[in-house]
């Protein structure tokens, strides 16, 4: 089977940069149980919205960061990766 024409698959196991919107305002304090993302806060008129951003060392760690959200009732407006995976062997060269 020839793979030319199609795009690499993601990694899952690698770590990465993600942003996460969610509605509603969260505190400061959740940062802990959020795998230490960043947490901001924002106001757009009647609209609150809190933003995540931080560094995830794997899908799973995604998905327990969505759990939580998910446990407290924040909806997700959207998720964005941030940046992309080095390549095998070049972790830690400039």
């Amino acid at each position: 089977m020839t793979t030319s024409g199609r795009s690499k698959q993601p990694e899952h196991g690698q770590p990465r940069t993600y942003r996460i919107t969610v509605r509603g305002l969260l505190e400061k304090s959740w940062a802990s149980r959020l795998a230490d993302m960043n947490i901001t806060q924002s106001s757009r008129g009647d609209e609150r919205e809190t933003v995540l951003i931080g560094r995830l060392q794997d899908q799973a760690a995604l998905f327990g960061v969505l759990n939580t959200l998910y446990e407290l009732h924040s909806p997700v407006l959207s998720i964005e990766l941030l940046d992309s995976p080095q390549p095998a062997g070049t972790e830690g060269q400039e």
